[in-house]
């Protein structure tokens, strides 16, 4: 079993799916007691609405004292989080894999 719960965007990150993908973080705080991972792997590109619900769900899960970790990010997602200086909040694998790896190591 996965030592995370894994949400997979795929596309653009944007107004109406950055909105969806909160709502299925916010089902998965309520749902599972395991640490949630954004795989960005599949998303192409980030708008600042997008953005924002990203950061949103970041609280949602801190507010319940969880952890959500990003994955695979693209150049562009990438560069938006370091311009904003998000980089240095949320915590951030290369892969699916690596944060797995990091979180079975910790237990």
């Amino acid at each position: 079993m996965s030592p995370v719960q894994v949400l997979s965007p795929t596309g653009i990150l944007n107004g109406e799916f950055g909105e969806m993908l909160q709502e299925q973080i916010r089902t998965a705080l309520e749902t599972t007691s395991q640490p949630l991972l954004v795989d960005c792997s599949a998303l192409t590109f980030m708008d600042s609405s997008g953005f924002g619900h990203l950061v949103v769900a970041l609280k949602l899960a801190r507010q319940q004292q969880r952890d959500l970790f990003l994955s695979g990010l693209c150049t562009q997602l990438l560069m938006v989080l370091q311009l904003t200086g998000t980089d240095k909040v949320f915590r951030i694998f290369e892969s699916r894999q690596e944060c797995e790896d990091s979180l079975d190591a910790a237990t």
